[in-house]
């Protein structure tokens, strides 16, 4: 950064706001500059009024101190944020002659590291695996007649992270059941589209029933 400004702010909560923007307007068309806002201990809504004043400044950074320390200590506290670049994923830092500087940034993502392996980790495993965490996981086994599009085995649910006792769900089997047996007679037989109607229905009841959303794995065998 060329320029920064430190201010020290002690119960400023109505101020903070006109300050920022009187020194923006003054400072319009110039990059390379930010704002360090030291909050010296307050006790009104200051704190408040920085979160609200970050969203609409991305030029500034905001330091707390727990404990009032009086204004030469905030203003050193400032100085010293002044000169450590602050640098997040993608951002270029130049190391030049002893001096750090930011000068860009690089469009990057994320590297997952699991175990063993780096990089082969992606998003939708984590999100499976955030649900399977929070949520649980739902098991559903039905053996279909092929030819008649009757159930003639299970269904049969297990779960795991859901709830201790799996006769909790002896209330949707016989919805299972008759969503089925409904589906085969309007002529949908493939395996996948009955695991579909599985899935629909567990889904549809355990969302009303018990306000959770689990992974649901439905198998659909035919015989």
């Amino acid at each position: 950064m060329d320029l920064a400004i430190v201010i020290p702010v002690l119960n400023e909560a109505d101020s903070l706001a006109p300050l920022l923007e009187e020194i923006t307007t003054a400072l319009a068309g110039q990059t390379g500059y930010e704002i360090i806002v030291v909050d010296d201990g307050s006790t009104d809504a200051t704190c408040d009024a920085l979160s609200r004043c970050l969203e609409r400044c991305p030029m500034l950074r905001v330091i707390h101190h727990q404990a009032r320390q009086g204004q030469s200590a905030a203003i050193a506290t400032g100085v010293e944020a002044r000169n450590v670049p602050m640098a997040e994923d993608g951002v270029v830092v130049d190391l030049v002659d002893g001096h750090a500087r930011v000068v860009g940034a690089v469009p990057c993502g994320y590297v997952y590291v699991d175990g063993a392996s780096v990089g082969d980790i992606t998003e939708a495993s984590l999100k499976d695996r955030r649900i399977l965490g929070t949520e649980g996981f739902v098991s559903v086994h039905v053996v279909v007649d092929s030819a008649t599009g009757k159930v003639v085995g299970g269904p049969v649910v297990s779960a795991r992270g859901f709830l201790e006792d799996d006769a909790v769900f002896d209330d949707v089997l016989p919805l299972i059941t008759a969503a089925l047996e409904e589906a085969g007679g309007r002529g949908i037989g493939e395996a996948h589209q009955l695991q579909q109607v599985v899935r629909r229905t567990m889904g549809r009841w355990v969302s009303s029933t018990h306000r959770r959303k689990p992974m649901i794995i439905p198998v659909v065998i035919e015989v």
